[in-house]
């Protein structure tokens, strides 16, 4: 082997990359959001960074990420030298580098969303491949331009400061498209967006519309209802009009793309930071602080306590279980910090992102028990990003969820969790006993939802997924 890389220029018979572990990168200190990444689909409560009225800087990443798809060969038996260590890849030909314009005005960054952390772990991960990537998004009180981590961060503000009011950024949107001059320009779908997929229509610039959200209205939706009601629909024809606009567009499930852009649509999955959420990062020490008894195994929650996330029915399958000592119930996010009531256990709050890792990696079965009865929208598909379920799998945990795609594909029954029907404490309550009753289980369970995540769900494998779009349009 020779010493070298694809991405530097060399020409290596077979490369090391790192999947995580004691023989990855350290998180680099993060003074804001944690290069960890975390669920790309909607506000989590979890993601609290610093003082109140401040925003701290951006953070720095070490350069270095999880490796992307495993090549064919790698597939059929990958070599590693322990089970979360470094695995032996054939080098691959060095990429073209493409000048990126990533449009983002619905979230700041750093935030306290989980589609704040998918835009940072986007950016970072594109830099990291070698791309020449800026990113405009809201103005937070940091500076209008900051470069981070190899991306180049512009902040835009715009009058009202409502959603609504968003197409009033494109002015700032068409200044920074005219000074960076990108090679592709890709926008994260937000409802009232546009500016960056209208910026590069006008310029000639082919565009990536990133769809997180639906662009379609469910049958239920009352924006559907007043848009009927306007006669010619004109929500609908402007969000279709964006579809239309962009070379291509990349989606979780195609069912939330109008009927006429699924042809150009990417299906891509979202991920998990392999290198933060870990094994390693259990300590006996910080389970002890969190309140775990000697002994007893926690049950580990995160989200942001939606109604939809299927809090009432993970607390009152805690209570079903109330008098099992062996078990302690971690709810982290929601508003208050507080001692469970009825169960063993207790909510956390919203706690920094930089101790999720830790907090997660602390536990020993994790929990996704969505309740989709509770969001409308849901009816189109599960379409929301379960960023919980990856980094509950990349720390190791067995998972339990409902089942439902594209939940069953990723947590597949019996191979890295168990299922228990949604809205159903009971089956719930008896997941997380089978799981709690067996350490063999558990550690199978567990070790196979490490390898599954790492191999197929890491922000460096969407990352890479994205960058086969791009560099198709830009061509």
């Amino acid at each position: 082997m020779r010493r070298g890389g694809a991405e530097g220029g060399g020409a290596p018979l077979l490369q090391r990359r790192l999947q995580g572990g004691r023989g990855g990168p350290r998180p680099a200190p993060l003074r804001a959001v944690a290069e960890t990444g975390a669920e790309g689909r909607g506000p989590r409560a979890t993601r609290a960074h610093g003082p109140p009225g401040r925003k701290p800087p951006l953070g720095r990443a070490d350069g270095r990420g999880p490796c992307p798809d495993l090549a064919p060969q790698a597939r059929r038996g990958p070599v590693r030298r322990r089970a979360h260590g470094p695995v032996l890849r054939p080098a691959r030909a060095p990429r073209a580098r493409v000048r990126i314009l990533y449009v983002a005005t619905d979230q700041t960054v750093p935030g306290a969303t989980g589609g704040s952390v998918h835009v940072l772990e986007v950016a970072r991960g594109l830099a990291r491949r070698g791309h020449e990537v800026h990113v405009v998004i809201a103005a937070d009180g940091g500076p209008p331009r900051e470069v981070e981590a190899g991306v180049v961060w512009h902040r835009v503000d715009w009058r009202p400061r409502h959603r609504l009011f968003r197409f009033r950024a494109r002015p700032a949107v068409e200044a920074i498209a005219d000074q960076v001059r990108p090679a592709v320009v890709m926008e994260r779908y937000y409802n009232f967006g546009g500016e960056g997929i209208g910026t590069a229509s006008r310029r000639g610039i082919p565009s990536l519309l990133e769809v997180n959200s639906p662009v379609v209205d469910h049958p239920y939706s009352a924006k559907r209802a007043l848009d009927a009601a306007l006669i010619v629909r004109p929500m609908r024809r402007y969000r279709e009009s964006l579809c239309r606009q962009a070379a291509a567009l990349v989606s979780p499930i195609p069912e939330i793309v109008p009927a006429f852009a699924r042809g150009k649509t990417e299906t891509v999955t979202w991920g998990a930071n392999v290198d933060a959420f870990s094994p390693d990062r259990r300590r006996d020490d910080f389970r002890r602080a969190l309140g775990v008894p000697e002994g007893a195994l926690a049950v580990v929650f995160t989200g942001s306590f939606r109604p939809w996330h299927g809090v009432h029915v993970l607390e009152a399958a805690a209570r079903r279980l109330r008098q099992r000592g062996d078990l302690y119930f971690l709810l982290v996010g929601g508003p208050h910090a507080r001692p469970g009531e009825g169960y063993r256990g207790r909510r956390l709050g919203s706690r920094p992102y930089t101790e999720m890792p830790e907090i997660v990696a602390a536990g020993d079965i994790g929990v996704a028990p969505y309740d989709p009865a509770r969001l409308r929208a849901l009816a189109l598909g599960f379409y929301w990003s379960p960023l919980k379920i990856f980094e509950y799998m990349a720390s190791g945990l067995p998972t339990v969820t409902i089942p439902r795609p594209p939940l069953t594909e990723i947590v597949r029954e019996g191979q890295e969790g168990l299922h228990a029907r949604e809205g159903d404490p009971v089956a719930l309550a008896d997941a997380v006993t089978k799981i709690a009753s067996d350490a063999a289980l558990r550690r199978r369970l567990g070790a196979s939802a490490r390898v599954r995540v790492v191999e197929r769900y890491s922000w460096a494998c969407h990352c890479e997924q994205l960058e086969r779009v791009l560099l198709r349009i830009a061509a």
